[in-house]
């Protein structure tokens, strides 16, 4: 690839806005197209090349980056009009899509198609700063072929690569997602809690910030509930949804429950309205409350915020376990994009010690039977406040089922004994 070469680029959205005109910042002719002519008038107002279809955005380019919403919109384009290229797959779909993808072009005798499966993360800023969280997998020769684009796209630390071929990339994205789309909820269920109780937005994020609460996801979604920042739109909900349908049931009828009321096309930062319909920023203040009273109360929010971490991080490394998606790897990834807390890195590499049974879960920061009395007491004040924690509602049956499969008395990792098969 020439460090000038003219690049492809389908999908405008929020996010292929950014990197198609990141692209185009780096010195590169890009010719972009989205289905949405207004996104190619705004592309070519920022110094794109507009296409006028995608016969029209593939001819004559080596490489084309595909960065549609859905895996029908990345097989119109992969296999309809496909380019003998190297194509980017940046889309988030299903590791089994993006396998039967290599299939159909092998089928089709498109041996000159390079196929590098490149989900990505970290939002529109990133992707207009080419600082994107980029999981990549094709063969060994084809991310050679491709690398010098993706580390335009992303830094050098946050590209990884995986040479084991074409799925490997969409299993990442998808480890991933759990914990990102499961934190969206979180925020907006915390900050329901929180406000049903009285307490100070302002004070609770410093507190989120500087303790082991704290979470990417968490600390960018509160500022935007507080601010009621729901427009424009920076990532709408049925995107998050589409995301997420293989692997949370629980966390996708939540986004469902939602995107029926306001659409699909609402920010995912209005989950808030799932816990509370007013303003947040406008709540009832409980300064009535000694100080002490409002300590506990904080307390109680945080330690509730902790536990849908932790049930987060353990269904991501129990997926993780499953698929065999390398760890370290899963790990230095989430750790840098918007599914990194403090959770995380606590848990993740212990969780994943108790799945191979090569140690037990450490009982230094409390047991399930202490977590479980935590819980108990934060929806008991919740049912006071009439404030619904759908999900810390669901976490706490999943405790009782660990509990009841012996671990009450273990550490806070043995959570994850519920993604051990057979077990």
């Amino acid at each position: 690839m020439s460090a000038k070469s003219t690049v492809g680029f389908i999908g405008l959205g929020a996010m292929g806005f950014g990197m198609a005109t990141n692209l185009v910042a780096r010195g590169h002719q890009v010719k972009g197209y989205d289905v949405f002519p207004a996104s190619v008038e705004r592309f070519e107002k920022a110094g794109g090349i507009g296409a006028k279809s995608l016969l029209d955005v593939v001819e004559g380019v080596k490489d084309c980056v595909c960065m549609v919403a859905t895996a029908a919109q990345a097989q119109d384009v992969l296999i309809n009009k496909g380019v003998g290229a190297t194509i980017y797959l940046c889309s988030t779909v299903p590791s089994t899509y993006v396998t039967a993808l290599q299939d159909d072009i092998a089928k089709l005798g498109r041996e000159d198609v390079s196929l590098i499966d490149c989900p990505v993360s970290g939002g529109a800023a990133r992707a207009a700063a080419g600082t994107l969280s980029i999981m990549a997998g094709a063969s060994p020769q084809g991310l050679e072929k491709a690398g010098p684009l993706l580390l335009e796209m992303g830094a050098k630390e946050t590209v990884f690569t995986m040479p084991t071929g074409v799925g490997a990339g969409s299993n990442m994205k998808l480890v991933h997602q759990v914990l990102a789309c499961c934190n969206i909820l979180a925020a907006g269920e915390i900050m329901g809690f929180a406000a049903s109780l009285g307490l100070d937005g302002d004070e609770l994020l410093k507190r989120v910030s500087s303790t082991d609460a704290g979470a990417w996801m968490i600390q960018n979604r509160i500022p935007r509930i507080m601010a009621e920042e729901f427009v424009p739109v920076v990532s709408a909900m049925a995107i998050i949804l589409k995301d997420i349908t293989p692997l949370s049931a629980f966390v996708e009828q939540q986004y469902v429950a939602r995107s029926a009321r306001g659409g699909g096309s609402t920010d995912d930062a209005e989950l808030i309205k799932l816990y509370y319909p007013a303003a947040v920023k406008d709540a009832p203040s409980a300064s009535q409350r000694s100080n002490d009273t409002a300590e506990s109360d904080i307390h109680l929010v945080l330690g509730t915020l902790k536990s849908l971490l932790l049930l987060a991080v353990a269904e991501a490394v129990g997926l993780v376990h499953a698929l065999g998606v390398d760890m370290n790897t899963f790990y230095k990834l989430a750790s840098s994009a918007s599914g990194g807390s403090r959770m995380l890195e606590r848990y993740a590499h212990e969780m994943y010690a108790f799945l191979d049974g090569s140690r037990e879960a450490s009982t230094e920061y409390g047991t399930v039977n202490d977590l479980v009395g935590q819980l108990e007491l934060a929806l008991e004040e919740a049912k006071k406040a009439e404030c619904p924690l759908f999900m810390t509602s669901n976490v706490m049956s999943t405790l009782l089922l660990v509990k009841g499969k012996g671990y009450g008395n273990a550490g806070l990792a043995s959570v994850v004994s519920l993604w051990i098969k057979d077990a």
